[in-house]
């Protein structure tokens, strides 16, 4: 087994296929409600079936056009699956984000400084390891963040050459090249585990060397913090369809249904009915 601190000091995202935007991500229902045409200014009857998965495919001024994407779920309650239409900070209150369980790909560089190899003689040394690595996260659909990365990994790793493990008759350094590839568990957002596989492979000149690790395999377990941070990136296509403003905004829109509420006047179509979602309450008030 060889042991191996990851320290991660260059770190470039590439997304490849893996933008989510507003317009078109995927959203869970957290609660079955209907609406009438007229309730909160709604233009026309809305149903919504709990646990539904539902798609954007419009947004306009402060209202979301959306679709289910469940058909089967939809048409066993007999509801409407083609357009329908909701404030946004109703939408948000009853849809929770759902993102692509492939996180996109991490480009970086990674140190392996120590290494304890398998072969006859067992080694474990200290040595210069510098490698350019992929790293391809995977998580749940719930979050951003990847909890799992496969990794792949081409470097160069500095060796030592003695009388010991090789035919040289005076200590020397040889240069490597390092193939690696293993998994990462991301068990906090700080604090990795990684498991690994990898070979180093002398250059021509140095073979006759005999270096008793040339092309032997070694197994490493990796602590780390930070290694990587693959995640699904939000892109919005203008300021009014960030994620983040459209939350702030559902916010504001609550407290003041809310405060309606509390001071003598429901709006129409009353309070959301159920309570609580599993989704949460929209920072700024409850509706």
């Amino acid at each position: 087994m060889y042991l191996t601190t990851l320290i991660s000091y260059s770190q470039v995202q590439t997304e490849i296929n893996n933008r989510q935007t507003l317009v078109g991500g995927r959203y869970l229902i957290v609660e079955s409600r209907e609406f009438k045409k007229g309730d909160y200014g709604i233009p026309e009857d809305v149903s919504i079936i709990k646990n539904d998965f539902v798609e954007i495919i419009k947004e306009e001024g402060d209202n979301i056009t959306f679709q289910s994407v469940n058909t089967k779920q939809a048409k066993e309650a007999k509801v409407d699956i083609f357009e329908q239409t909701l404030p946004k900070y109703l939408f948000f209150y009853y849809a929770k984000q759902q993102f692509q369980r492939y996180k996109g790909v991490s480009v970086g560089m990674y140190t392996v400084p120590y290494k304890l190899r398998i072969a006859k003689n067992c080694d474990f040394e200290a040595a210069l390891s510098l490698s350019t690595n992929l790293a391809f996260g995977i998580g749940t659909r719930d979050s951003q963040e990847s909890w799992l990365d496969a990794s792949v990994g081409i470097g160069v790793t500095s060796i030592n050459l003695t009388k010991d493990n090789s035919d040289a008759t005076e200590n020397r350094t040889a240069t490597a090249l390092t193939l690696s590839f293993g998994t990462v568990f991301k068990f906090a957002k700080n604090a990795n585990l990684g498991l690994f596989l990898g070979g180093d492979f002398l250059n021509k000149n140095d073979r006759k060397m005999n270096w008793i690790y040339n092309e032997k395999l070694w197994v490493g377990v990796g602590i780390n913090v930070a290694f990587s941070n693959a995640s699904t990136k939000k892109e919005a296509d203008n300021s009014k369809s960030n994620i983040d403003n459209i939350t702030e905004v559902a916010g504001k829109k609550a407290a003041i249904y809310a405060k309606k509420t509390s001071t003598g006047g429901t709006p129409a179509g009353g309070t959301p009915a159920g309570g609580t979602p599993a989704g949460g309450t929209p920072a700024g008030g409850t509706i």
